[in-house]
């Protein structure tokens, strides 16, 4: 930023015709204090906008954060359950082994088809298309 007034901390109080004139170097003076005050308002008023256009970006990453937050906490759950559901998979065909009867194993091959549709129905339904 350029200042309005030139100031030469060297320069002797003389007025331009080189006559000494206590008004004129007061004037001096105080105009280029009025100098500095513009030049600090005008850095403020930028340091104030950088600091308002941060404040509005951390608010925003809050945000975006909280929301992978519950992605995560979602699909930690969804893990869980399908963990819970393998393991009782497993016991069912281990016990339809074991029974040794093949109608036993018909019905879990078809309790099995139906809760594989629901799961990829599921999948489909919660799963968010690719961004364009």
């Amino acid at each position: 930023m350029v200042n309005k007034i030139p100031f030469d901390p060297n320069r002797e109080l003389i007025n331009p015709t080189g006559r000494s004139d206590a008004r004129s170097e007061v004037q001096y003076i105080k105009d280029y204090l009025v100098e500095i005050a513009r030049l600090i308002r005008n850095s403020r008023n930028q340091i104030n906008g950088r600091f308002n256009s941060l404040e509005s970006e951390i608010i925003q990453m809050a945000g975006e954060l909280n929301e992978l937050k519950t992605e995560v906490a979602e699909t930690r759950t969804a893990v869980d359950s399908a963990i819970v559901f393998i393991k009782g998979l497993k016991d069912l065909l281990d016990a339809a082994i074991a029974s040794g009867d093949p109608a036993e194993l018909k019905k879990l091959s078809d309790e099995l088809n139906a809760q594989q549709t629901a799961l990829a129905e599921a999948i489909v339904t919660n799963t968010p298309a690719p961004p364009a």
